[in-house]
């Protein structure tokens, strides 16, 4: 990452949003503390979290779970609320649909935003996605065993 620098305030709600390979899941990873930033300061409420371990920035309310998240796959979007699938859409909507259910969460609240579709359709749709990928791609598609490792070794401080 180079070059990142932005505040947020309390009640914001804002999205960072990227192409593959911009950095998206890095910048949260600095924040959260499961990778630590070459250069640079991560600063919570005043104070530099740089020194802190991953368990202490969770408890300070710096966590990676999010209310909302978006994948993509298979030339579609993947929108997840508390990490349920939600909905799947054309890639070319996922923008303007993160859009509108950020807005709803924040209007109306996370369980109401869950409750409002049909998650195990959603679900199906994203599995045939995953499938597909794995045929195309093979079993680790993502790399996932590694990351494990990584994060493993970030979480016992090795």
């Amino acid at each position: 990452l180079k070059g990142i620098d932005f505040e947020l305030n309390a009640g914001e709600c804002v999205a960072l949003i990227g192409p593959n390979g911009a950095g998206k899941s890095t910048c949260f990873a600095c924040l959260a503390g499961q990778q630590k930033a070459a250069a640079g300061h991560v600063v919570w409420r005043g104070h530099d979290l740089q020194p802190v371990s991953v368990a202490h920035r969770t408890g300070l309310g710096v966590a990676r779970e999010a209310d909302l998240g978006i994948a993509a796959g298979n030339k579609r979007g993947h929108l997840f609320v508390k990490g349920r699938n939600v909905a799947v859409v054309p890639e070319s909507e996922m923008v303007e649909a993160l859009v509108d259910w950020a807005t709803y969460i924040n209007e109306h609240g996370v369980d109401a935003a869950i409750a409002r579709v049909d998650t195990a359709l959603a679900e199906r749709e994203a599995t045939k996605d995953r499938n597909a990928l794995l045929q195309e791609k093979g079993d680790d598609a993502n790399h996932s065993n590694e990351k494990i490792v990584e994060i493993r070794k970030t979480i016992s401080g090795n």
